[in-house]
């Protein structure tokens, strides 16, 4: 039997996640400790793909028998990782600067 059953999308499934913060900071039941994990979500969001790129750095160096630009692309993807240890609060976060021609 099929059941032709709409799906209602929720609020966080319509907007993006710039507009859902500003949506969730306008209201005034929004308690700060709602605010730090979200936070927290979105760095990692964006160190995911950074890590990416870093992982792909370290595999041309090796494949172009460069020692140089593998210890760099190791050093920046290990920033990467520690970014969560090296900063308590997430709106203080400085991300590592990648390194140059690697």
């Amino acid at each position: 039997m099929h059941t032709n059953k709409k799906h209602v999308m929720s609020l966080e499934e319509k907007l993006t996640e710039g507009q859902l913060d500003a949506y969730l900071e306008s209201r005034e039941d929004y308690a700060e400790d709602e605010r730090i994990p979200r936070a927290w979500q979105s760095i990692r969001n964006k160190r995911s793909p950074l890590l990416d790129d870093a992982d792909r750095m370290i595999e041309i160096a090796l494949d172009n028998n460069d020692a140089q630009a593998e210890a760099a692309a190791r050093a920046y993807r290990q920033a990467l990782r520690d970014v969560p240890q090296d900063f308590s609060d997430p709106d203080d976060v400085v991300w590592p600067t990648k390194p140059e021609g690697v």
